[in-house]
């Protein structure tokens, strides 16, 4: 009643290829000349000629931690005062996210950014991870 089609992409008990040809990663940096406003960011990639992995991308923030003075503009914190964040906290400080292939929607979380990375990221690292390298990551 059933006949064995053999296809090889579906023989669990073959061996594993790995593709090793890969031969580096190169990361592009984005700089943002205003940070204060508000609006939207786009971090768009051109050169369709490239293989990407998206996976394996990050978004790095770099700043400075300022509070705003009582006659107006902004002055750093003292080098040795006590500022607190919350968990993934960068995070916060956007309200969505899309990523888009071709124009096309792939994934998009429109709320609660910080959160929905948050949990990601609970469920993805261990909590050796989130006890050692987290809290420099902004991520305990």
């Amino acid at each position: 009643m059933f006949e064995d089609i053999p296809n090889e992409n579906l023989d669990i008990t073959a061996k594993v290829q790995r593709d090793r040809s890969l031969r580096d990663y190169q990361y592009y940096s984005y700089d943002i000349k205003d940070p204060n406003r508000e609006g939207r960011i786009d971090f768009q990639v051109q050169d369709t000629s490239l293989y990407f992995l998206p996976h394996e991308g990050y978004i790095e923030v770099a700043g400075k931690i300022q509070k705003e003075r009582a006659a107006g503009g902004w002055e750093n914190y003292p080098q040795n005062a006590n500022v607190g964040f919350v968990n993934n906290g960068i995070m916060e400080l956007f309200s969505s996210a899309r990523y888009l292939i071709d124009g096309r929607e792939i994934e998009s979380i429109q709320s609660d950014l910080g959160v929905a990375t948050t949990i990601l990221g609970l469920v993805t690292y261990s909590d050796d991870y989130q006890r050692t390298v987290g809290p420099s990551m902004m991520f305990h």
